[in-house]
């Protein structure tokens, strides 16, 4: 689910149905149904009128223009199998999607255009760019969360490979502290585990 800041709706992505609903707030009704691609996965919002989603089932981002409430760019993700985690870089308008064959892609929002892939561990799913810090984190369920510098636009270092705990592939990020907490199951019992990449 997602809640967009331009429209104040809320989109919730159906991976069953291949669909999006919109759904107003206030009212808590469902004001607009919208035909996917294919299986909707992991979403982010500009400020500007669109939704990018990941389409994990076809390997590529369909965008909705909130003005129309309908797909207007469907973007292949080349190299890039069962996209999952997104991320976005408003400020330079890069999308970055966590794919399964170990390859975090990164799409400039203007037209689509792939500018770089990064290398990452096995499984992600969750992805977050920290714009404090320039810096792109995706967690992998081989237990490595992936630290990536944005020295430009299109040119990304991966700093580290930081070990968490195998199966965490989600996480939150504090903003405050920059500390991560990545939720796991580890010898039949809930943790999560609490991680501070360098600076």
């Amino acid at each position: 689910m997602l809640c967009e800041p331009k429209a104040g709706k809320l989109y919730v992505f159906e991976g069953a149905s291949s669909s999006v609903e919109v759904i107003d707030p206030a009212t808590l009704k469902v004001v607009a149904m919208i035909p996917a691609s294919g299986s909707p996965e992991f979403a982010a919002a500009d400020v500007r009128g669109h939704v990018y989603f990941n389409v994990e089932d076809r390997g590529e981002i369909d965008v909705i223009d909130t003005a129309t409430q309908r797909i207007g760019s469907v973007w292949p993700l080349k190299g890039c199998e069962n996209p999952t985690g997104l991320a976005l870089d408003a400020a330079h308008g890069r999308l970055f999607s966590s794919c399964q064959n170990g390859v975090l892609a990164v799409t400039d929002t203007a037209d689509g255009r792939q500018v770089a892939d990064v290398p990452i561990g096995a499984h992600p799913d969750a992805v977050v760019f920290d714009a404090a810090t320039q810096t792109v984190l995706t967690s992998c369920g081989d237990g490595t969360l992936n630290v990536a510098s944005e020295r430009t636009p299109d040119r990304y270092a991966v700093r580290e490979n930081l070990r968490t705990a195998r199966g965490a592939r989600t996480f939150a990020l504090d903003s405050v502290d920059r500390r991560l907490c990545l939720p796991t199951v580890k010898d039949g019992r809930f943790v999560v585990v609490v991680a501070a990449p360098q600076r």
